[in-house]
This record gives structure tokens, C-alpha cells and sequence, in this order.
């Protein structure tokens, strides 16, 4: 159990994918009033920073380059853990 408790804690991201939705908002904070900063299709790629994420919202990097939020109701974590961001 605490072994499994330092592997969660080490990765500070994973794989997400856009899903249940056509076309979904990346935000410039955590909250629907903030700036859009971009627009990603169904099936795209993120990667979710675990540490800047909160019940309801991922941290999310988009295209390697945007940084933002995306509620989590419309992105699929896969768990796959990513290195070197």
C-alpha cells in the first residue's frame, strides 16, 4: 500500500484524452469565466499535471506548448504516466 501511495505521488503526469464532447475549452484558469486559450477535438491528446489539478478541473498541457484547464468530466485519464515534461 505505501509503495503504491510513492508511485502516485511521483507521477505528476499522465496521458488524458478528449472525450464525451465535440469540442472542448482549454482555459486560462480553473473556472468556465476564464479565458479561452484554445479549442481541442474529441479523441486529442493531453497531458494532465496532477499537481495542478483540483476536483473538477485537469491541469493540462495541449500540443506540448498550451498550458491550462479542462474539466475533468470531459477527459478520460489512461493512467499512462509521461516523462520528461
Amino acid at each position: 500500500m505505501e509503495n503504491d501511495l510513492k508511485t502516485k505521488e511521483a507521477v505528476k503526469y499522465t496521458r488524458g484524452i478528449v472525450c464525451d464532447c465535440a469540442k472542448l475549452n482549454v482555459r486560462s484558469q480553473p473556472s468556465v469565466a476564464s479565458k479561452v486559450l484554445c479549442t481541442i477535438d474529441k479523441g486529442a491528446k493531453v497531458s494532465i499535471k496532477h499537481d495542478e489539478s483540483n476536483e473538477d478541473w485537469y491541469g493540462v498541457i495541449v500540443g506540448g506548448k498550451t498550458h491550462g484547464y479542462c474539466m475533468k468530466e470531459f477527459i478520460r485519464d489512461t493512467g499512462s504516466a509521461l516523462r520528461g515534461l
